[in-house]
């Protein structure tokens, strides 16, 4: 099985203004860093066409970055695909 780890930080200073993106900020509060975790993967196809497909009914959950302890879960009610870009 495979998973997906994603994390982020979620200050407004990351959301888009009318003249774009706010790129230079201090370091946030450690509470806007989040980890977004799916799991339940399967491996598609060999080579450079190789996929990995979460399915629907895949588990995910948002967890605290420093701690990983869950703020929210759920299960996928659509699938979701990325390729692996080696």
């Amino acid at each position: 099985m495979k998973r997906l780890t994603y994390y982020y930080c979620n200050h407004e200073s990351h959301y888009p203004y009318p003249s774009g993106y706010i790129y230079d900020v201090p370091s946030h509060d450690p509470d806007n860093y989040k980890c977004l975790t799916i799991s339940g993967g399967a491996v598609v196809g060999k080579g450079r066409d190789t996929k990995i497909v979460f399915p629907a009914g895949s588990r995910w959950v948002i967890s605290w970055k420093v701690t990983m302890g869950p703020i929210f879960d759920g299960i996928l009610e659509n699938g979701v695909t990325y390729r692996e870009l080696n």
